[in-house]
């Protein structure tokens, strides 16, 4: 009985203690959080973790710091969950249900944020009160977010990380860009060993980088700084932050100390100077970009006689060389929340610039305005996967419009803000790039024997491709494939096929897109009711029926699909040059029959599909008419039928696959 009794002490002590212990690992963590030092906070919370997994103080505070302070969305879903579970009398703080709605909305699990965003419209707390303007825009923007999924226009572009050589877990973002072969960018990383954290913020303080880029990868970067290029000098306990450059590159603009200054590159032992009080009018100026040749400054400031949080602002540069009164761009642009990072394309003709008050999926997200007739244009959302649940800002593109980058703090980054790069998918690559090798994989098998039907891939390995961009398989130098990596084809002939694939592709850690080509040749051997080889040019009075798409090959034919957009019957630049093409060849054999098939897409009602796709062959019909054809043209809208991929009414596809069914087929029959 005494070693019982014994025993019963030594446990009650033992847990007196560790309650004692994860006490003071909870009281380190708190003090920690309140100077600035969140990793050392978040050390802190796990050891009172491993000692208490279930400790609700614990679980609580380690998800909040992950989420407020942190922005670790990933990482403090599991404490925040656990804390929910663990709270007393099911009356959660509104703190934490705050902290699971952004967690979630920052997943892209909208109607879960949008639950815990619900519930804490109950709370009538006078913090809270004054806190639901922003609590309803976040509710809006989950449900932007539900009703576009993605923008019509995705298929454009496709976002990829600028990798690991830029980006590091601490902030990455500003890019800068010198030409189209260098980068000035700002980070919050550690610059020497003795640098502290800023207590502001539990981060270090900003600096300026630069790396080349070359053949779109990038160098390892090194430290940028006014007037000494390179710097190889200490930390400074201030932050300086690149943010634009004048077309041109002669003078550069930063962010020092709440005001903008400008750098002049040609003069390397000159320290940049404040711009004048004109710009910097208030207590808060922190991004400008130089349009029109340097005529033009737009710039951000969070003045009070502004409408609301951080604007923008325009100045016209005077006769004399100084800066004009700067206008407001107004409530088309400036809304009562955060307008950032302005940028005029190349051209002059489009600002884009990042908000957090339009319409969108959370956070900061880009948009795209013109001035049109003395005013600016409602701003349009350039959508998924260009904006994210996060912050997606600082947009700047190339003087030639082929690549762009911005910063995002998106789920899947290296932490915290990352630098990512834009690729415009109309600008892809034609040639097929041979250090990739024997990447994409070519074969065959037979699949109806005696029939000699073969199924004929192209492969690329698992891991390797997250999205095909596009496909091409010719067999005998005839495209007989466009939109899909393996179809059954029926070999009609014996003898000997070449086969050809090109498929050019991105992943989330290809700089680029990239081209990969195989090709090899097989034979088919004689067998039953197989034909010889055609060989040279076809003989059409051997000819009746349909003519195959290798026999129209051989006539000479240009058999792609002509493309059309969304909602649309008007023939593209791509499908005119194909029909010009083919008519003259169509004129000299005017007893062929042309068969025009429409198809559509399958978005929208199904009898609506069905008449556009008549409208599409109507125009094709209508382009050869008025170009004097006089062959026998019967058309026929099919509608959603003949996918060539699996985009159904239930199936989820991208824009790119879906435009992929909004096309005419040209079939040509001999009598």
């Amino acid at each position: 009985m005494m070693i019982k009794n014994l025993l019963v002490v030594m446990f009650l002590l033992l847990a007196s203690l560790s309650f004692s212990q994860v006490k003071k690992y909870i009281s380190k963590a708190e003090n920690s959080v309140y100077v600035g030092n969140c990793p050392k906070a978040k050390e802190y919370y796990l050891k009172a973790l491993e000692i208490d997994k279930d400790n609700y103080q614990a679980n609580l505070g380690l998800g909040l710091t992950m989420a407020y302070f942190m922005e670790d969305f990933e990482g403090c879903l599991p404490y925040l969950e656990n804390a929910l579970k663990l709270s007393k009398e099911n009356n959660p703080s509104i703190d934490l249900y705050y902290a699971l709605g952004k967690t979630y909305h920052y997943l892209g699990r909208y109607r879960d944020a949008l639950n815990y965003y619900e519930k804490m419209m109950q709370y009538d707390e006078p913090d809270n009160v004054m806190f639901q303007p922003e609590l309803n825009k976040r509710m809006e923007d989950c449900k932007y977010a539900m009703a576009n999924p993605q923008f019509s226009d995705a298929g454009k572009w496709y976002v990829v990380n600028a990798g690991r050589t830029i980006n590091t877990p601490m902030p990455e973002y500003v890019p800068v860009l010198i030409g189209d072969n260098k980068m000035i960018f700002t980070s919050k990383r550690k610059d020497d060993e003795k640098e502290k954290l800023n207590k502001d913020n539990g981060k270090y303080f900003e600096s300026m980088y630069i790396t080349d880029i070359n053949n779109g990868y990038t160098s390892s970067p090194s430290r940028y700084s006014i007037p000494a290029l390179n710097s190889k000098s200490k930390f400074r306990n201030t932050n300086e932050s690149v943010i634009s450059l004048m077309p041109g590159g002669k003078k550069i603009f930063i962010y020092k100390d709440h005001k903008l200054y400008e750098g002049d590159l040609t003069a390397t032992n000159k320290s940049p100077d404040k711009i004048g009080k004109v710009i910097n009018f208030d207590e808060y100026q922190n991004h400008a970009f130089l349009g029109d040749a340097g005529k033009e400054l737009y710039f951000t400031s969070d003045a009070e006689t502004g409408i609301g949080g951080n604007d923008i602002y325009r100045s016209v540069k005077l006769a004399d060389g100084s800066w004009g009164p700067p206008q407001n761009l107004g409530e088309t642009i400036n809304t009562p929340f955060e307008e950032e990072a302005p940028f005029m394309s190349a051209d002059g003709k489009t600002l884009f610039f990042a908000s957090t008050g339009h319409p969108g999926y959370g956070g900061f997200d880009i948009y795209t305005t013109t001035f049109d007739n003395g005013k600016w244009t409602t701003p349009l959302n350039l959508g998924q996967p260009f904006n994210s649940p996060a912050n997606d800002l600082f947009y700047v593109g190339s003087a030639n419009g082929t690549v762009g980058y911005m910063s995002s703090s998106r789920k899947g980054g290296n932490g915290d803000m990352d630098i990512y790069k834009i690729n415009y998918t109309d600008k892809l690559p034609k040639n097929c790039n041979t250090r990739l090798g024997s990447i994409l994989e070519l074969n065959y098998k037979e699949v109806v024997s005696g029939r000699k039907k073969y199924r004929v891939y192209a492969a690329i390995p698992d891991g390797i491709a997250d999205k095909i961009i596009s496909y091409e398989l010719l067999i005998n130098d005839s495209l007989v494939s466009t939109v899909y990596p393996s179809l059954e084809y029926d070999f009609k002939y014996k003898g000997s096929y070449n086969l050809k694939a090109k498929v050019v592709a991105w992943c989330d850690t290809c700089i680029n897109l990239f081209v990969a080509c195989a090709e090899r040749t097989i034979e088919i051997t004689s067998a039953e009711d197989i034909e010889p080889v055609l060989a040279g040019p076809i003989d059409l009075n051997d000819v009746h029926g349909e003519l195959s798409n290798m026999q129209m090959k051989q006539l000479g034919f240009d058999i792609s699909a002509l493309y059309f957009d969304k909602n649309d019957a008007s023939l593209k630049s791509e499908a005119v040059e194909i029909l010009e093409k083919n008519l003259e060849l169509l004129k000299k054999y005017p007893d062929l029959k042309i068969l025009v098939n429409g198809y559509s897409d399958s978005k929208g009602a199904e009898e609506h599909n069905k008449r556009l796709s008549e409208k599409r062959a109507m125009a094709v019909k209508s382009f050869m008419k008025k170009h004097s054809l006089r062959n026998n043209i019967e058309i026929s809208g099919k509608g959603e039928t003949g996918f060539v991929n699996n985009c159904g009414n239930d199936s989820e596809c991208d824009e790119t696959m879906h435009q992929q069914n909004r096309r005419v087929e040209i079939k040509v029959v001999r009598k």
